[in-house]
């Protein structure tokens, strides 16, 4: 054990959100270890303990096992993701957890500040529907479920500093945030990992597959499946998902922060729900979006405005220039606080493997 990850170890743990204190699955574990040899041969001895299936992965590389990447799965010293989250502490250090491929029934929740990269094992890195790494978990609450508490027990995936910052709550400001909370994780992103909510086959009340809050966070090739509720972006959430599957029935995007969803495939799973829902306002500065539905340069055979606006429900075809301010990632995400745009260090503008 090198001694960088012995100071992870016996550092005060962070903030256990109640959803992380489950069950998790009976894998055996070990973990990737750094060493003080060459790029070649650190990457050898990852390589061998993976498996050999691993090889084929273009998402392996050598600077990734020097910073002593984690792993989880068979044969693994971590007996679920979440073992391996909470066992880094609340540093800023960024950190890369690599899950072998296989199913996984625990809640995840981030609650760490630093960077931290959470890789599934997986052949076919550029095809989220390919993906071998089966995060899952089955809870929901109101609706016809008989269960009263917050939306925020329910997500499979949860990123947020405290659990006052995660919850949902009702109304068009939902929960408060107390004052101070600091912010959560400044850079968190997931590539080939499904997370699913499967409390059953349709809409039954919210059943988060993800929730996230006071965060940046980036999703690739990553695969979010419910049927109510399916992502929630909560207050000061900050979310770029490229190449993603995004499946639910009923209201499977809402939230308070800010979402921007590319090259993606947003499926309905059923019918009876709409796409998105409106929660509110994010109450920490000005809200600059309007509840608009809005298209922008759609064209093809057949194209009918009248009648998009008809069936679609959408509210605008936008013109250049009302476009113009969504134009950019830079123009859209907002730092934490000040509300200045530009945040988007955190994003991965290149991910294809």
């Amino acid at each position: 054990m090198n001694d960088r990850f012995n100071i992870y170890l016996t550092m005060s743990p962070h903030e256990v959100l109640p959803s992380a204190r489950k069950n998790y699955p009976n894998y055996a574990a070990s973990r990737v270890d750094e060493t003080a040899s060459s790029d070649a041969s650190s990457t050898k001895s990852a390589t061998s303990a993976m498996g050999k299936g691993w090889k084929k992965s273009v998402r392996i590389s050598r600077a990734l096992f020097k910073g002593g990447t984690l792993l989880v799965g068979p044969l693994a010293k971590f007996t679920s993701v979440q073992e391996a989250v909470l066992s880094l502490g609340n540093t800023t250090t960024a950190q890369t957890i690599l899950i072998l491929a296989g199913n996984y029934t625990e809640q995840v929740n981030i609650t760490r500040q630093g960077p931290l990269t959470l890789l599934g094992q997986t052949t076919y890195p550029n095809d989220a529907a390919k993906n071998s790494v089966n995060i899952i978990w089955h809870n929901a609450t109101g609706g016809a479920t008989g269960n009263t508490y917050d939306n925020a027990y329910t997500s499979t995936l949860t990123i947020a500093p405290t659990f006052n910052s995660s919850t949902t709550g009702s109304g068009p400001s939902g929960n408060p945030v107390p004052a101070g909370t600091p912010f959560g994780n400044t850079n968190f992103r997931t590539y080939n990992l499904n997370f699913i909510n499967d409390y059953l086959p349709y809409s039954a009340g919210p059943a988060l597959a993800l929730s996230m809050s006071y965060a940046n966070a980036g999703f690739y090739y990553t695969q979010f499946l419910s049927y109510q509720d399916t992502v929630y972006v909560g207050k000061l959430g900050n979310a770029y998902m490229y190449g993603c599957i995004i499946g639910g029935q009923t209201d499977f995007f809402y939230g308070f922060g800010t979402l921007w969803v590319a090259k993606s495939d947003i499926k309905l799973r059923g019918c009876g729900g709409g796409i998105t829902a409106w929660k509110g306002s994010n109450t920490t500065f000005v809200n600059h979006y309007d509840t608009t539905m809005a298209e922008y340069h759609d064209y093809g055979p057949g194209f009918n405005l009248t009648g998009r606006i008809a069936a679609a429900n959408i509210t605008i075809e936008m013109t250049p220039q009302q476009y113009a301010p969504y134009s950019t990632l830079a123009k859209v995400f907002q730092y934490p606080f000040s509300g200045e745009f530009g945040n988007v260090a955190w994003i991965d503008e290149n991910p294809e493997a």
